[in-house]
C-alpha cells in the first residue's frame, strides 16, 4: 500500500495567497504584484471586474507619476544648466568692473596700512573689529565709537594688540556692533576693488579681485566709475550726511 505524503505539500484550493508587506516602489513591481493576485486568486470567488479596473487604474498612476518624475528631473536639469550658462555670462562682463563684494581676508604687505571695509545693518556703537591669523588666533581688536549703517572702514596699522608689528600675509577679519537697542548685531565685511579677471572652476565662475578669487555670489554691488577705493568710501560717507 502506498503511503501518502504530507498533507501540507499537497495544494489548498481556495487559499488565500500569501500577503506582501513590500510596498511597490515602480511600476514594473506593481504589475508583478497584481499578476501574482490574478494568478493565485481563489477561483470559487474570482476577483471582481470593478476590484481589477481600479487595480489598473492605481497601475496606470504610478506610471504616470514616475513620468512626470522623470520629465521634472529632465527639466531640472535644463535649468541648472540654463542657469550655470547664463552666470558664467555675467561674470565675463564684469571684467574691468568695480565691485563691492563679501570678504573677510585681509592682506597686508608688511608696509601698506590695509583699510578694512564692512556693512552694517544699522546705526551700532561701538563697533568691533576683530582681526585674525591664519591659526583663528585673535591678534588685534579696533573699537570704532560709533558707525552709521551701511558701508564703513575701519584702518589697521598692521601690528597686533602687543603694538608689535605683524608679518605680512592674510588675515582675516570680523565686524560685530551693538545697535540703538543694545542688541548685539554682526557686519559683514567686504571689499571693494576692480575684476581682474575670471577663472572657471568645475563649471563654476572664481573672480579675481586685487590678487584674490572670490565666489561670483558674494558680489553685493557693481559701482560706478570712481566709487572704488578710499575716496569712493569717502564720497559715499558724504553722501549719506548730505
Amino acid at each position: 500500500m502506498s503511503s501518502v505524503g504530507n498533507i501540507s505539500d499537497l495544494p489548498v484550493f481556495g487559499a488565500p495567497a500569501a500577503q506582501s508587506t513590500a510596498v511597490p516602489t515602480n511600476k514594473q513591481d506593481f504589475l508583478k504584484l497584481l499578476v501574482a493576485q490574478m494568478k493565485y486568486q481563489d477561483p470559487l470567488n474570482p476577483m471582481q471586474g470593478s476590484e481589477y479596473a481600479a487595480q489598473l487604474a492605481q497601475f496606470t498612476s504610478v506610471e504616470e507619476l514616475q513620468n512626470i518624475n522623470s520629465k521634472m528631473d529632465s527639466s531640472n536639469q535644463s535649468n541648472q544648466l540654463l542657469a550655470m550658462s547664463v552666470n558664467n555670462t555675467l561674470a565675463t562682463t564684469l571684467i574691468g568692473k568695480d565691485v563691492r563684494a563679501m570678504d573677510d581676508t585681509v592682506t597686508y604687505d608688511g608696509v601698506t596700512n590695509p583699510s578694512i571695509g564692512y556693512r552694517l545693518p544699522g546705526f551700532c556703537s561701538p563697533v568691533t573689529v576683530e582681526i585674525s591669523n591664519s591659526s583663528g588666533q585673535v591678534i588685534r581688536t579696533i573699537q570704532v565709537p560709533n558707525a552709521p549703517a551701511g558701508d564703513n572702514s575701519a584702518d589697521w596699522d598692521g601690528k597686533d594688540g602687543r603694538g608689535n608689528r605683524v608679518p605680512p600675509g592674510s588675515y582675516k577679519a570680523s565686524v560685530s556692533g551693538t545697535d540703538i537697542t543694545g542688541t548685539q548685531t554682526i557686519g559683514t565685511p567686504i571689499m571693494i576693488g576692480k575684476i581682474d579677471g575670471v577663472r572657471f572652476v568645475n563649471g563654476m565662475p572664481v573672480l579675481l579681485l586685487q590678487g584674490r578669487e572670490i565666489a561670483f555670489s558674494s558680489v553685493l554691488d557693481i559701482l560706478e566709475p570712481g566709487e572704488s577705493g578710499a575716496a569712493g568710501m569717502l564720497t559715499r560717507l558724504l553722501r549719506k550726511t548730505q
